[in-house]
């Protein structure tokens, strides 16, 4: 019997606009591949050529097997997600599992596709368990199969892709570099953006220090559980990463550097707060000093609301980049092109969609306006400095309540008999300091580093 091979337009389909008899047309079918990408459909550019089906490691029979009953061969794609033909997600199964609109059947696929590890995967088991972490925190390291997006043209090494897989199965996504022997470093994404976003501050830290950047659950190429996503899980969700680079208390490890951007930085003073042995130092990046609803004027789900992209921005990659790079083309180059591929997926018909699902957006704004930052602040023992984006005027209304902020965190800390915190202003740039001032950036974190 023939193979029936699809290509990933279909795939989407199957997941995105799924017809209700289609898996039941293929119940006679022995394998289901999955056809190499066109070089227009590559998201990183590596010009790979329209070529044969992938072989039977990249197939795509186990996840019908369950639903028609047939036998089929025992493979999968690697990973969570249909990739193209240089191992990167194009579609996420978990982006649509548990809504009111799927079926049954469609929930035994995608259950079946989440739930399944991949073989032979395992690298290393931690001896015991992680102290002062939650259930569900310990962990061990995995190394993802197929390649991640590594298309880095400027100097400086490059990262490497690795996994940390939970007690509860859940597997986070991280990016290191083996770098230097100074402090190590841990850098936290925002709400809705990826690892990549820090690969400019990445390559600058990495000649004198270690450094690793996770993808916190639900985001990037981690993945995304229905739960977790309050601060203090999030941070040990960080932690746990941590212990397993061999850093931190829970394995007598090192104390690591933490900086962290909008909702990292929150992130980031919750790792200060649950685990001080572990943390040297907290570098907060344009966020974790203000309370939310004074810092958007936004309630929730208005702010959830904002974060919308129009449709003409996601109908192909191509607009979207565009769009991202007239952001500000001085700043737009090969790292920043990286870290916007990574933030979306491409569906069928060429468009794209954030990789961020909007339940896990919604949690971790309701995580965020949790947030009371001068009693978080005042918990965290550690030197902290602070990195403002100023695109105002210091006469701004805007911009006086920032700095009314920040006086009030510092009094927060005065008054609880710790450091004032360092702070630096960057004028005339907007929230993404990580593209507008890379350079400025990683040299106050060394200055951190060496505090």
């Amino acid at each position: 019997m023939q193979p029936l091979v699809v290509d990933a337009g279909v795939v989407g389909q199957l997941v995105h606009h799924r017809d209700a008899d289609f898996l039941l047309q293929v119940g006679g079918v022995r394998e289901v591949g999955l056809k190499r990408q066109s070089e227009e459909r590559d998201l990183v550019r590596q010009c790979c050529p329209v070529g044969a089906p992938l072989g039977r490691g990249h197939t795509l029979v186990e996840p019908v097997e369950p639903a028609v009953g047939h036998t089929a061969d025992r493979r999968l794609i690697p990973g969570r997600g249909v990739l193209d033909d240089d191992g990167n997600v194009l579609e996420q199964p978990g982006e649509v599992r548990g809504q009111v609109v799927e079926r049954p059947l469609h929930e035994r696929l995608e259950g079946h596709v989440l739930t399944r590890r991949r073989p032979n995967a395992t690298v290393r088991v931690l001896t015991r368990e992680l102290a002062t972490t939650t259930d569900g925190h310990a962990q061990r390291m995995a190394r993802p199969r197929g390649r991640m997006l590594r298309r880095v043209s400027h100097s400086g090494p490059a990262p490497e892709s690795m996994v940390v897989q939970l007690q509860g199965g859940e597997r986070l996504h991280y990016l290191a570099w083996a770098g230097g022997p100074g402090h190590p470093f841990v850098l936290v994404h925002g709400l809705a953006r990826t690892a990549w976003t820090w690969l400019p501050i990445g390559r600058r830290l990495a000649p004198g220090h270690p450094v690793i950047a996770p993808d916190l659950r639900g985001h990037g190429a981690s993945d995304a559980p229905l739960q977790g996503y309050e601060l203090e899980s999030l941070a040990l969700d960080v932690l746990t990463v941590v212990a397993g680079a061999g850093w931190g208390e829970a394995v007598e490890g090192p104390p690591v550097v933490v900086a962290g951007h909008g909702l990292g930085a929150m992130i980031a003073v919750e790792m200060a707060r649950l685990q001080p042995a572990s943390v040297a130092g907290v570098a907060l990046v344009d966020g974790g000093w203000e309370e939310m609803v004074e810092a958007t004027r936004l309630l929730p789900d208005q702010l959830v609301e904002a974060m919308n992209e129009p449709p003409e921005v996601l109908a192909s990659m191509e607009t979207y980049l565009a769009d991202r790079r007239d952001f500000d083309p001085a700043s737009w180059d090969a790292d920043q092109e990286v870290a916007a591929r990574a933030q979306v997926s491409e569906r069928h018909a060429g468009h794209v969609g954030p990789v961020t699902k909007g339940s896990v957006v919604r949690r971790c704004v309701a995580a965020m306006y949790d947030y009371r930052p001068l009693e978080a602040l005042a918990q965290a023992a550690c030197p902290v400095t602070l990195m403002a984006a100023s695109p105002g005027t210091a006469d701004d209304e805007d911009e006086r309540e920032r700095r009314l902020a920040i006086e009030d965190a510092q009094r927060a800390r005065t008054e609880a008999g710790l450091p004032r915190m360092t702070v630096h202003i960057h004028e005339g740039v907007g929230h993404d300091l990580m593209r507008y001032r890379p350079d400025e950036l990683a040299r106050e974190l060394e200055r951190l580093a060496v505090v």
